[in-house]
């Protein structure tokens, strides 16, 4: 096999050893003998073609802060000893095929900023110790299996900017109230799932949000008003429930869409023309 791999590495005494092997066209599986590099900050190896499970030996990278290994082919279990490496500021374990739950230990990686474990197979429920995680910026877990409900915990997450739990079919119950605790949130999906119930109300405080996408679920109840207060809006994707009654004015007239899905739903009342963006109202994958 001829296979050409651009190898970018620098190292010094200040910033430490950076190993970027982006889109390299590698294969195979890391070695056990990784954890010998013990003054690694940055691994990332996205865009690859790698396989096989994560080495445990990964726990010896004490010094790791960023680790990305997005879009490769790696299975099995994600290993609890990531929970090891305190210094760890950004995980991207997307677009793989890890199974099992997700590890409680992350919980305990109180640097962390940035959590992407998007379009895996992962299931069960969420550990409630993702509350801990109170500089967490960004969290992707959709595109996987998880069940039972989003956690009130998460409202501990002060420092969120982006939640995406889409696409997991079998998240159930409520939104917690407690997500309206996160007043920097911008982007807020949890399309695709089973959540059931009102609104919360105190998603009104989102002042900042300007993505709001719940469509196929089974949410009931008018679509309040509140919605109409959201002025930095601009992607609304509703369709797909079972909401009833008057369709808010406040939604039509306050706010500058460029993206909206509202039909099938059961309003008595004349809704907005959908304004379709990055794909149709109707588009259902995966």
């Amino acid at each position: 096999m001829n296979t050409v791999v651009h190898v970018y590495v620098s190292c010094s005494l200040d910033c430490g050893l950076y190993c970027i092997l982006d889109s390299a066209g590698l294969k195979g599986t890391i070695p056990p003998e990784i954890g010998r590099l013990l003054y690694l900050e940055n691994l990332i190896i996205r865009n690859n073609f790698l396989s096989g499970t994560l080495p445990p030996e990964l726990e010896k990278l004490t010094l790791l802060t960023h680790l990305d290994i997005g879009n490769n082919l790696f299975t099995s279990t994600i290993p609890p000893e990531l929970g090891n490496l305190k210094e760890l500021a950004h995980i991207d374990l997307n677009v793989n095929n890890f199974t099992g739950s997700l590890p409680s230990e992350i919980g305990s990686l109180a640097s962390l900023t940035y959590l992407d474990v998007q379009w895996n197979k992962l299931s069960n429920t969420l550990p409630s110790e993702l509350g801990h995680l109170t500089n967490l910026k960004h969290l992707g877990i959709a595109a996987n299996s998880f069940t039972g409900t989003l956690l009130s915990e998460i409202g501990a997450l002060k420092q969120l900017t982006h939640l995406d739990a889409g696409y997991n079919h079998f998240l159930t119950g409520t939104l917690p109230s407690e997500l309206g605790e996160i007043t920097n949130l911008t982007v807020l999906k949890v399309h695709v799932n089973q959540f059931t119930g009102n609104l919360p109300t105190e998603l009104g405080g989102l002042k900042e949000l300007t993505s709001f996408e719940i469509y196929f679920n089974n949410f009931t109840g008018t679509l309040p008003s509140w919605i109409g207060d959201l002025k930095e809006l601009i992607v609304l994707r509703i369709n797909n429930n079972h909401f009833t009654g008057s369709f808010p004015s406040e939604v039509d007239t306050n706010l500058n869409l460029t993206g909206f899905c509202g039909k099938n739903n059961y309003f008595d009342s004349i809704v907005p023309p959908d304004i379709e963006i990055e794909y149709p109202c109707t588009y259902f994958y995966r």
